[in-house]
């Protein structure tokens, strides 16, 4: 499975809510424009979806084909959603890697 998925957990849901653009490395492989489209829209300003249906969806992915990480709870979510508040911009992989 992907790090990203099976990863730190703060990563994910950071994507999940802010977005990602940019180039990023899966698996040891660069995914970078025109490869891919360049940016991933966050949900997080989408009162569509709460928390809790926010880490549920997660999980399952965190949980299945073959993925055994830890699960994600609406807590999780509660916690990220004040911490990325105020961002405008989607992170960037570089950036979620502390680099």
């Amino acid at each position: 499975g992907s790090e990203w998925v099976n990863g730190d957990k703060d990563k994910l849901i950071s994507i999940v809510l802010s977005g990602l653009t940019g180039p990023v490395r899966v698996r040891g492989r660069l995914y970078q424009p025109p490869g891919i489209s360049g940016e991933m829209p966050g949900f997080g300003n989408n009162k569509e979806y709460s928390d809790g249906q926010i880490a549920q969806a997660l999980s399952l992915i965190r949980r299945s084909w073959s993925n055994v990480s830890e699960l994600i709870i609406a807590e999780d979510i509660g916690r990220m959603r004040k911490a990325v508040n105020n961002r405008q911009i989607p992170f960037t992989s570089r950036e979620l890697n502390g680099r």
